[in-house]
């Protein structure tokens, strides 16, 4: 039995673990909340990612901000994922594009389970010039982000 066990789960692999510290993010082709595309590559200094609708909420004051998040190498990115095609068509994207900030947009169900997140926070994620995370931070609170980001 327990052959039996062990044989299916290497056909039948389970969820991949969500990155770690010391794990190096992949590379991710996203588009933006005007449709431009976009490459995440190695070299960012902080990751930041919305899972669910409170840490957007977080995220929109957050995004308020007059300083260009690129020039202090931070990436944003919105999980739509869940999102319901006509709710993010018809009122997320069109606020997201009042922003004058980037926000880069997935589409695809399994990146939450590629990357760590937490209900009702922020995750951000630091990293090394290499892209490897060195610390793993989830965000309940706009001062929070601003201190951890530097703003």
């Amino acid at each position: 039995m327990l052959l039996l066990i062990l044989s299916l789960s290497l056909f039948f692999p389970g969820q991949p673990e969500p990155l770690q510290v010391g794990d190096s993010i992949p590379v991710l082709n996203l588009r933006d909340q005007h449709g431009e595309k976009h490459v995440v590559e190695p070299g960012g200094r902080w990751l930041v990612i919305a899972f669910d609708k409170p840490g957007a909420g977080i995220a929109q004051k957050w995004l308020r901000n007059e300083t260009d998040l690129a020039t202090l190498s931070v990436t944003f990115v919105l999980d739509a994922s869940q999102m319901k095609e006509k709710i993010r068509e018809k009122m997320v994207l069109p606020r997201l594009r009042k922003i004058n900030q980037r926000v880069l947009i997935v589409y695809d169900t399994e990146f939450r389970n590629r990357f760590p997140w937490r209900k009702r926070s922020l995750t951000a994620l630091k990293l090394n010039p290499e892209g490897i995370i060195q610390e793993i931070h989830f965000v309940e609170k706009t001062p929070e982000i601003n201190a951890l980001v530097n703003l």
